[in-house]
């Protein structure tokens, strides 16, 4: 009712009882968490190299395995957390959450083995379950159902600022550091590792202060809504019971496995193809512009070979930078480091197509049939992700533009495959049909982190990507087969009009 209803703020009515800053750490939550995620994603392939000297040909399939590691802790906890908040409130499991996050963090460089990362990947889940369950319902506790959309879109907002200031500015702390104990004598190799410590230990001292924060300024117990915890065996029951009476419903638990997979295999597989490609071929380091010799420059300038140059002629570097780059590429954790901060500008441009991509694809939603708007919204995965096929280099300028692409398309893909599931899901299981599809979609992460893994050691660097845009192209082909048999006379909620009358959508199959 109206006069239960607090007072607006951001766009937002909020709930009776919340205040403009429980709002506010709400987003801020949004950005940690994320920023968190992209982080320690962006991080590992140096951790696999430093720490725990995971020979270069099975480095992907170790990363495979740490994300099925993690998925599956996620898959069996995200509802005991649930449960849990509803007793002791929201904030407390959101901060347990962060804090544990944290922790595994400041542990990473305590790992020596394959098996210690995949418990610390274990434990960094355990954590990661609850906070992002967290996030998925306090906006429900905090604004009305009416504008609902309005937080979500404001909290992705959030995501994309967290996960660019992650991948563009925290990435850069290990780089920075070990310049500073290289030219204070350090060897460059020792800088390396002590600069992957101190950086893990700041990231989980950075997680503690962020999960005391969140303990502060989110809504306490007392405003949380209590929501209906449904036993995993009822949710899979009704899930698939659903799927079998609706085909557009069963078709939604697909594209859940492929578009959960989507937004997931980017953030595994392209640090690590920046780190391997660089150390395959150190040479694209002297294409950064910082060692390029411009016009007007003072010099001296050297070629590669150590030739004096003209400055501005084609390959001619600062001597200086010219020696650095050399040292760079003859140690291997500089390497690593330089294709970490490549993958953070990657991830950034991720996040930017993200961005532009997700206003489009929502109001696409609203305006046609939405099992074509997933057909639309997967088809830009194929192509983002297809363009890989094309791509040997990574720091190239063209898979800037690829990057861009995969962002869009893993948005449009996540947007429109829940704006599905939450047209179809009927009023009286709809917790059990929703609690399944996120069931599927944690599944797609899986499956393909294993499946990708492998490929990539044993196919190609860019062979996940290729097999997913292969997998969008078949869940593609199926989403028009479904909307051919629905036809064109439907209800009009069924078309996607949030407008129809309650009630009146008949069955997808019928």
């Amino acid at each position: 009712m109206e006069s239960q209803q607090g007072r607006k703020f951001l766009f937002t009515q909020l709930q009776e009882g919340i205040k403009r800053q429980h709002l506010l750490f709400f987003y801020f939550s949004a950005l940690i968490t994320i920023g968190l995620a992209v982080l320690m994603s962006v991080l590992q392939p140096f951790l696999l190299e430093a720490f725990l000297q995971i020979p270069r040909s099975e480095q992907g399939t170790v990363t495979g395995n740490a994300a099925v590691v993690a998925e599956i802790v996620i898959l069996c906890l995200i509802g005991i957390w649930g449960a849990g908040s509803d007793k002791v409130g929201r904030r407390l499991v959101y901060a347990v959450g962060i804090a544990i996050v944290a922790l595994a963090a400041a542990l990473h460089p305590f790992v020596s083995e394959a098996a210690h990362l995949y418990l610390l990947r274990g434990l960094y889940a355990v954590g990661m379950a609850a906070a992002t369950g967290m996030l998925a319902t306090l906006a429900g506790d905090y604004v009305i159902k009416r504008d609902l959309g309005k937080a979500n879109g404001l909290m992705g907002v959030c995501n994309a600022i967290g996960a660019a200031l992650a991948a563009t500015v925290l990435v850069k702390l290990p780089i920075r550091l070990r310049d500073s104990y290289v030219a204070s004598g350090m060897e460059p190799s020792e800088a390396a590792t002590a600069a992957g410590w101190k950086t893990y230990l700041i990231v989980g001292g950075l997680g503690l202060l962020c999960a005391a924060l969140l303990r502060l300024g989110l809504a306490p117990k007392s405003t949380t809504q209590t929501v209906e915890r449904i036993p995993f065996a009822t949710r899979l029951k009704e899930g698939v019971a659903a799927g079998r009476r609706d085909r557009v419903t069963a078709l939604s638990y697909v594209t859940a496995f492929v578009a959960r997979a989507d937004l997931a295999i980017a953030g595994l597989f392209i640090p690590l193809w920046c780190a391997l490609y660089v150390q395959n071929n150190p040479k694209v380091l002297l294409a950064n512009s910082k060692y390029q010799c411009g016009e007007g420059s003072a010099g001296p300038c050297v070629d590669a070979s150590g030739a004096a140059c003209a400055p501005g002629s084609e390959g001619c570097l600062l001597a200086e930078g010219s020696a650095e780059a050399m040292a760079c590429m003859a140690d291997g954790l500089c390497l690593s480091l330089a294709g970490m901060e490549r993958a953070g500008l990657l991830i950034a441009m991720v996040g930017a197509g993200s961005l532009w991509a997700a206003p489009f694809i929502g109001i696409l939603c609203d305006r046609i049939n939405r099992v074509s708007a997933v057909a639309v919204g997967l088809m830009l995965n194929v192509i983002g992700y297809g363009l890989t096929f094309f791509v040997v280099d990574p720091f190239s300028t063209a898979m800037l533009f690829v990057a861009m692409t995969i962002g869009a398309g893993e948005v449009a893909g996540v947007i429109s495959t829940q704006s599905l599931i939450q047209q179809q899901a009927p009023v009286r299981s709809r917790g059990a049909v929703i609690g399944f599809f996120g069931f599927c979609g944690g599944l797609g992460i899986l499956v393909n982190s294993f499946i990708g893994g492998k490929l990539f050691d044993t196919v190609a660097f860019n062979a996940p990507f290729v097999w997913l845009a292969g997998l969008n192209l078949v869940v593609v082909v199926a989403c028009i087969l479904v909307r051919r048999s629905i036809g064109h006379g439907q209800d009009d909620d069924q078309l996607g009009n949030p407008t129809a009358a309650p009630g009146t959508r008949r069955s997808a199959a019928a």
